[in-house]
Parts: structure tokens; sequence; C-alpha cells
């Protein structure tokens, strides 16, 4: 497959921010070790994810032009926008006196809230998509594994469900955690006693 220069361009764009992060990140590793001022540690730590993210977007966006699944390339940037909103909230944490970053942390954590529930939300569509799978495959074929399977996948789509509403209410989230568990023993079992026969 041959490239457009434009998706050279990109890759090229991509490539050269990912060698800028790296550069930021040593030098402010450089001056932490020379100067001893936390705050050049947390933006080389910052730094050094926001340009892992960029990478890994990188190498999807590359594996995608050679191959075309477009589902790699949304992956990478989603990725890369995870790492960089990670990164900037260490860098940001960084610049707070040590009395101020209970407050800087949670204004940002009231902003990154609503991505959250969104985050849990998709996961619990994906797994009804799962769940609608395996309740197809059970009608046809009618075996106890696929039952657990069944009951498995219901009981994770209830607890995605649970932790995305129980945003600010620990009691909730831990029975959604609980229940989460619950689901992944039942699959571990119905994989593992599947594999014994």
């Amino acid at each position: 497959m041959v490239a457009r220069p434009n998706d050279l361009l990109y890759l090229t764009l991509l490539l050269t921010q990912v060698i800028l992060t790296i550069l930021i990140g040593i030098w402010a590793y450089r001056g932490y070790k020379l100067l001893k001022d936390k705050r050049l540690l947390k933006i080389h730590l910052g730094f050094t994810i926001i340009g892992g993210g960029i990478f890994v977007q990188l190498l999807l966006s590359t594996y995608t032009l050679l191959f075309r699944p477009q589902f790699f390339l949304v992956f990478g940037e989603y990725a890369s926008a995870l790492a960089q909103l990670l990164g900037y909230l260490i860098i940001v944490i960084g610049y707070y006196r040590p009395e101020e970053e209970g407050l800087a942390l949670q204004i940002i954590g009231a902003s990154i809230a609503f991505q959250l529930l969104t985050l849990y939300l998709i996961c619990a569509i994906l797994i009804m998509f799962i769940l609608y799978r395996v309740i197809l495959s059970y009608t046809i074929h009618k075996e106890r594994k696929m039952l657990y399977s069944v009951v498995a996948f219901t009981l994770l789509a209830f607890s995605y469900l649970g932790i995305s509403l129980s945003m600010g209410r620990p009691e909730y989230r831990f029975i959604s955690n609980i229940i989460r568990l619950l689901g992944f023993l039942i699959l571990a079992a119905s994989i593992y006693t599947g594999e014994e026969k």
C-alpha cells in the first residue's frame, strides 16, 4: 500500500512530538538532579507519560496506515488522550505547594468525573454486546458452560453500570466491585472447567 503525503506528514508530526516530549522529560530530570526541585521531577514524569501516549498513537496510526483497521486509529487517539490527561495532571500537581495539592486534586477530579462516567458506561455497553452474543450461543448450543458465561457477563454489565452511577457514593462502588469480582470468578470457573473436559 502506498502512503499519501498527508499520512506521512501526520506520522512525522507525531514522531517529532514524541522526540520533543522525551527531550523535555530528559531535560527536566537533569534539572531535578541538579537543583533537587520536585516540580522538575513531576514535569519529567508528566512529559514522559505524554510522550508515551503519543508514541502509542504513532504506532497504532502506522499500523492503521499499513493495514487499514480503523479501530486501531481510534484506540490510539484515545490512549494518547488519556496518557496526555494523566501527564498534564501530574504537571499541574507539580506547580501547587503541598498544602494546595488537595484543592488542585479536587478541582481536577471534578473536571474528569464525567469522563469516568462515560468510560464505565462504554464498558457496560460493550459487555452488553458480548452478553447478547453469549445468549445467542447459549440458545443454540444449550451448554452449561455458556449459561455460566451468561450469568458472568450479566453480573459484569450490572457492575459497570453500578460503578458509573456510583460517583461520589463509595458504598455503591464497593458493592459494584464485589459484583464485578463475582462475574470474573464465574467466568474464570467456566473457562477453567471447560478446559478440564
